[in-house]
């Protein structure tokens, strides 16, 4: 995903923890699509 946004011209500003965290939320299915994005938007430059 974040290779992604790059190529297509999208910086973010990220810790490796909330990146990690968010990983791990998605994987235990804690976050859905809507939460996915709000931390994208989030962490946009």
């Amino acid at each position: 995903m974040l290779v992604f946004l790059e190529l297509n011209g999208y910086e973010m500003e990220y810790t490796q923890k909330e990146l990690s965290d968010l990983i791990l939320d998605v994987a235990a299915n804690r976050k859905q699509y809507e939460d996915i994005l709000h931390w994208l938007f989030s962490h946009q430059m």
